[in-house]
C-alpha cells in the first residue's frame, strides 16, 4: 500500500522540461499581469479624453474591434477588447481615454456612448470627461484594475 502511493507520488513529479515550461508561462503570466497594471498606472497619470469611431469588429483572442480616434489633428487607429459585445457597433461614438505621451496606449469604453450633443473633442482631448456620471465610471473602473485585493500584491505599489 505504502509503495502504491510512493509509485503513484514519483509518477506525478515534474520532469525538467515540464519545470522548465511551467517557470516560463508562470513568469510570462506575472510579468504580463505587471505591464497591464503598469500601462493601466500610466493612463490614469497622463490620460486626455477624447471621441472614438469603431470601425471594424475583430474576433481575435486579443481584440474584438478596431477603432480611431484623433488627437492634435493626428488620427490614430488601434485595436481594443469590450466585456459588452453588445453595445459595439461600426461608427459607434465612444468616449477614449489616451497617454498624452503616447496616445497608441488608449482604452475605448463602449459603456460610454457620446451623446448628440457633444460633435467634437477639444484639439488635445479632454482632462476629465465632460459627463460627471462617466468621468465616476473610469475613476472606479481604474480604482478595480489597479487595486483591487489581488493588485496590491503586484508592482508597481
Amino acid at each position: 500500500m505504502v509503495r502504491l502511493k510512493m509509485k503513484r507520488l514519483i509518477n506525478l513529479t515534474l520532469s525538467k522540461r515540464e519545470k522548465w515550461l511551467f517557470t516560463f508561462v508562470l513568469t510570462l503570466t506575472f510579468s504580463s499581469i505587471i505591464i497591464g497594471k503598469y500601462q493601466n498606472i500610466n493612463l490614469i497619470e497622463n490620460g486626455n479624453y477624447t471621441i472614438g469611431y469603431i470601425t471594424a469588429l475583430t474576433h481575435s483572442k486579443v481584440s474584438d474591434m478596431e477603432y480611431i480616434f484623433q488627437v492634435k489633428g493626428k488620427k490614430h487607429r488601434t485595436t481594443g477588447y469590450s466585456l459588452d459585445k453588445k453595445k459595439r457597433k461600426i461608427g459607434g461614438r465612444f468616449f477614449v481615454i489616451f497617454n498624452k505621451n503616447r496616445p497608441k496606449n488608449s482604452e475605448l469604453f463602449v459603456q460610454l456612448p457620446v451623446p448628440d450633443s457633444i460633435q467634437k473633442a477639444p484639439y488635445g482631448g479632454w482632462d476629465k470627461l465632460p459627463i460627471p456620471e462617466y468621468q465616476k465610471y473610469v475613476d472606479d473602473y481604474f480604482e478595480k484594475a489597479t487595486h483591487n485585493w489581488f493588485m496590491r500584491f503586484i508592482p508597481p505599489w
